[in-house]
């Protein structure tokens, strides 16, 4: 495109933006499911099955780091029109996700071992190790739903994702009442049941989206059915070098809250709740430019395997933009409604005194976030993942974590100097994140960048 119409490239990025948005809510809202049924059974389950989950999207979630990088690999050869090549990529990243699932399965389900030396509750373990050696089965089906879900977005197809998406949440639903409460002739399973409810309708998720893929693929006549499946030992070293940092940015970014939420616990149960409200407010909010980051990674990705190096450039620009915007927007909504928001997640008036004031700082902490969530997205549609990885290590772990330990434990802000140091730490990696895509987007560095790429 020569010249830019604003208002359509906006409606193209929010045509593919919005289904990963309803997305990655539904992957969040399998959690909730989980937490709500097993709620009726009690506090021991709630403990059991929440601790299985963190744990185990700690493991995964370099895994699923990785699988993102096959955004760059399929959105260029779609942006060449080379469609076999997509193929390729798509069945090298399955080859992948079975590789790699091995030990991050293992890893997730020894992690149980780990329970008493970190202090968690005794009358927990015996069912948090349950749950967890069910839960951690799941690696698998839940990185190839990702490799398929990417490969179909990065060909600008989404909307069957979030359909699916839905109906999981429907059926992990069911499962659940019959696991978890030992329905229709099944034992009752508790947690655990929880758990197995989980699992199966993952596998059952990545069958919907295996099918609907070849389906689809037949009526268009795109010719995966003829692909052969076939492992490439040098196409699965390509996905592992961009994808290794990419899992390693989504560790550093997951892991610093897992230790804010650490450090929130040893300031007391006030203290703790208060952080972990305004936590989930910020991570549903967060989905927002999370969307827009994926669906931004195809489009520049797309333009950058064309060679259409001026739209890389003005779509990534374009897509920084509308997230910093949208962020900024959520945290005005963020400061009029921080009472009433914080309202909803619970009633005991310390914590509702102490959370709007961490609520406020989450305000200023938006806008961080968005700009470097989709920054992170523009740059891994040109291939570039090492700096966001670097960035987050420094920005998080290097600036960040020191502030939230002094401000916290040696000044008398407690809390609030921990969502300060977080803030800071943030704004740092998001500074980071845009000057490498301001370097990194201009003309003479793209054409460099795409000689090299063909």
């Amino acid at each position: 495109m020569s010249k830019h119409n604003h208002i359509d490239e906006v409606r193209g990025l929010a045509t593919l933006a919005w289904p990963v948005i309803l997305t990655q809510l539904g992957q969040m809202a399998m959690g909730l499911v989980d937490t709500y049924m097993v709620g009726k059974v009690g506090a021991h389950a709630v403990g059991a099955i929440s601790l299985s989950n963190a744990i185990f999207y700690a493991v995964s979630v370099i895994g699923l780091g990785m699988v993102l990088g096959l955004d760059y690999f399929v959105s260029t050869e779609f942006g060449k029109k080379n469609l076999a090549k997509c193929h390729y990529w798509l069945i090298q990243a399955c080859f992948f996700c079975v590789i790699i699932s091995i030990p991050l399965t293992l890893a997730a389900a020894g992690s149980g071992e780990l329970f008493h030396i970190i202090g968690i509750a005794p009358e927990v373990i015996p069912e948090a190790k349950r749950t967890l050696h069910i839960l951690s089965l799941s690696a698998l089906p839940f990185l190839m739903f990702i490799a398929f879900r990417q490969y179909l977005q990065a060909m600008n197809s989404v909307k069957f994702a979030t359909i699916a998406m839905i109906l999981a949440n429907v059926l992990n639903y069911f499962f659940n009442w019959i696991f978890v409460f030992g329905n229709l002739g099944a034992p009752r399973m508790e947690a655990v049941g929880s758990s197995l409810s989980t699992t199966l309708t993952r596998y059952i998720l990545l069958l919907a989206i295996i099918v609907f893929t070849y389906l689809r693929d037949k009526k268009l006549n795109l010719g995966l059915s003829q692909a052969r499946w076939k492992i490439d030992w040098q196409g699965i070293k390509e996905i592992g070098t961009l994808g290794f940092p990419a899992g390693g940015q989504l560790f550093f970014e997951v892991a610093i809250f897992s230790a804010g939420t650490t450090l929130a616990g040893r300031l007391g149960t006030v203290e703790l709740a208060a952080h972990s409200i305004v936590l989930n407010i910020a991570s549903i909010t967060f989905m927002i430019p999370l969307g827009i980051a994926s669906a931004s990674s195809s489009r520049v990705g797309q333009s950058f395997g064309a060679g259409q190096l001026e739209d890389v450039r003005y779509r990534g620009w374009l897509a920084l933009v509308c997230g910093t915007l949208v962020m900024a927007l959520m945290s005005v909504l963020l400061y009029v409604f921080n009472q009433e928001l914080v309202g909803i997640f619970i009633s005991d008036p310390a914590v509702l005194a102490l959370a709007p004031q961490i609520l406020l700082l989450a305000c200023i902490f938006q806008i961080g976030d968005g700009a470097q969530v989709v920054g992170t997205g523009v740059l891994r549609g040109i291939g570039e993942t090492k700096v966001p990885m670097l960035a987050n290590l420094v920005g998080h772990w290097c600036i960040g974590l020191p502030i939230m330990i002094v401000l916290c434990f040696y000044t008398s802000m407690r809390l609030v100097g921990l969502w300060t140091g977080l803030t800071v730490g943030l704004f740092i990696v998001a500074l980071l994140i845009v000057e490498q895509w301001k370097r990194k987007s201009r003309l003479q560095q793209l054409k460099s960048r795409f000689s090299f790429s063909s």
